[in-house]
């Protein structure tokens, strides 16, 4: 008896479509709720950030730009995300997300461990204050992870997709 198999039609271009639409979703939550937590109490966001000593007072009149670039970049993403979906645009705003990611992490790679695990993060406003108590012990082991794991959502944002190639028109002899 012969056994037949089936296959099932996968279209490539929509599981791409897929894939940037599983990544830009939580990405533009994350983005957008975090800003917006901190925007809504920017004086704890201040607090945290001055208690960590990276940044000085005369750069504090600055802060409130934070959360405003990571909700601007939260809404960006959710409307034009993904290289796929929004070619050069799209690749620019994921770009810009991962930049921004990276520049935040560096940022709690600088802040001594005693110090980030007293006043916390400053990640998620002053909910994320909570967050940090419920946290294991280590805080800065667990943000870098997090910050990974953001980060490799961004992989199917940033893949710039490939034109279909055709093959060459070959020229008769006649």
């Amino acid at each position: 008896m012969r056994v037949r198999r089936w296959r099932i039609p996968i279209d490539h271009a929509q599981l791409g479509g897929t894939a940037t639409t599983v990544a830009v979703v939580p990405l533009g939550l994350v983005w957008t709720f975090s800003g917006l937590l901190k925007f809504l109490d920017l004086s704890a966001f201040e607090s945290v950030v001055l208690a960590h000593g990276v940044i000085g007072k005369p750069r504090r009149e600055l802060l409130w730009l934070v959360p405003l670039i990571e909700m601007s970049v939260g809404w960006l993403l959710a409307c034009y995300g993904g290289s796929r979906v929004h070619g050069r645009t799209g690749w620019a705003i994921s770009a810009t997300s991962v930049v921004l990611l990276g520049g935040l992490t560096a940022y709690i790679l600088m802040v001594p461990r005693a110090v980030l695990q007293a006043a916390g993060c400053g990640c998620h406003g002053s909910i994320g204050a909570a967050l940090t108590e419920a946290l294991p012990a280590d805080i800065r082991l667990t943000l870098l992870c997090t910050n990974a794991a953001l980060a490799a959502l961004h992989w199917p944002l940033l893949r710039i997709p490939r034109e279909p190639t055709t093959a060459p028109e070959s020229a008769s002899t006649t």
